[in-house]
């Protein structure tokens, strides 16, 4: 786990405050690419601009706009949309407390670690016993700067886990399959038998991995062994302006 929490919350659970660190549960590992102009082989700066007067707009000149009907916005600043904002930020109000079971993982959106805060690692303790010995997980909303999130807290290994779930509204329908479809013995006999041939009884999440970035880390290798780069015109160069400044210098 990281050393360095990425939050604190409260959970408020009747007269109990417990003040609790998020830490992370996981980290994309992506390889990140700039976008470079194919004509002149320089970065590109992407900027914000008026889509009428075709002006730069600088980001202090940039507020909320809400578009209620096509065209028609109705406009916050950051001190009215502040105003809208809980007063209450970072506390989690727990309102009920459900079986494990009822929880379906399909509407999670994003977890994180708990660990106590100083201070707290009792507290800590009897929320994570009580939970695993009711098989019961915390339900409540938890207020940020923008929005009250729905959060699960259950137990997980020898600790808590923080679930952000989608709320019942943001979750899209699944379509059901006609079953209908005609489906021969034989044709079950075979799948099953090849699941069968390709069955563990215990996943080894370890033996997966992202070939794409090894892939792509040997083809970068490539090409900078082949010459085939371009050095950024715009990074500041010391010793070439301090040359470039001597000439001038001389010249006058």
């Amino acid at each position: 786990m990281s050393s360095r929490s990425c939050g604190l919350i409260t959970v408020s659970v009747g007269l109990i405050n417990i003040k609790l660190k998020l830490y992370l549960t996981a980290k994309s590992e992506q390889v990140s690419f700039n976008q470079i102009n194919s004509q002149t082989k320089n970065r590109i700066n992407q900027k914000t601009f008026d889509v009428v007067t075709g002006d730069e707009v600088p980001h202090s000149n940039i507020i909320r706009g809400f578009e209620y009907a096509s065209g028609q916005y109705a406009l916050f600043n950051d001190k009215e949309f502040k105003e809208l904002q809980s007063e209450k930020l970072d506390i989690f109000n727990v309102y009920e407390f459900v079986p494990t079971s009822e929880i379906d993982y399909v509407q999670i959106e994003k977890s994180f670690y708990l660990q106590p805060d100083k201070g707290m690692e009792h507290e800590y303790i009897i929320l994570y016993k009580t939970l695993v010995e009711t098989n019961m997980a915390a339900v409540g909303l938890l207020s940020s700067s923008n929005k009250e999130h729905l959060v699960i807290i259950r137990p997980y290994k020898n600790g808590l886990i923080l679930h952000h779930m989608f709320y019942k509204n943001e979750m899209r329908e699944f379509e059901s399959v006609d079953e209908n479809t005609t489906i021969t013995n034989k044709e079950l006999t075979l799948f099953k038998k090849l699941i069968k041939q390709l069955s563990n009884n215990k996943l080894d999440i370890d033996a997966y991995y992202d070939g794409f970035p090894e892939l792509l880390n040997k083809a970068i290798e490539q090409k900078i062994k082949d010459k085939n780069t371009i050095e950024d015109s715009s990074i500041y160069n010391f010793a070439e302006n301090l040359e470039e400044s001597v000439k001038i210098s001389k010249a006058i």
